[in-house]
């Protein structure tokens, strides 16, 4: 039962957070970026995948020329992530902090 209470008290401070909507924009952000990472690392599974149906069997050029573009790629998703993930904790751990400690 105090669990409940302490739930319903954390949600009505996030209600009356003075800085709530540009907490909510964050979350919002940080999940369309994450869609999109996840889309791009789907992507480049299917496309591995496709190619392998087309061909039936990949000959060793084609199977290396993807396994080293595919880590290249997700290599460069992370790094987005990692960038975006520095630019917007800054700014979340501003808004979280109460203000009073401020």
């Amino acid at each position: 039962r105090s669990a409940l209470v302490k739930k319903k008290r954390e949600a009505l401070a996030v209600e009356k957070h003075p800085h709530k909507e540009r907490l909510d924009e964050l979350g919002n952000l940080i999940a369309q970026k994450m869609d999109l990472i996840e889309r791009r690392m789907f992507g480049m599974a299917n496309i591995v995948l496709v190619l392998q149906n087309e061909k039936g069997e990949m000959n060793q050029d084609e199977l290396e020329s993807i396994s080293t573009d595919i880590p290249e790629k997700t290599c460069n998703v992370l790094n987005d992530w990692q960038a975006l993930e520095d630019e917007l904790k800054e700014e979340y751990l501003d808004l979280i902090l109460p203000v009073e400690e401020k």
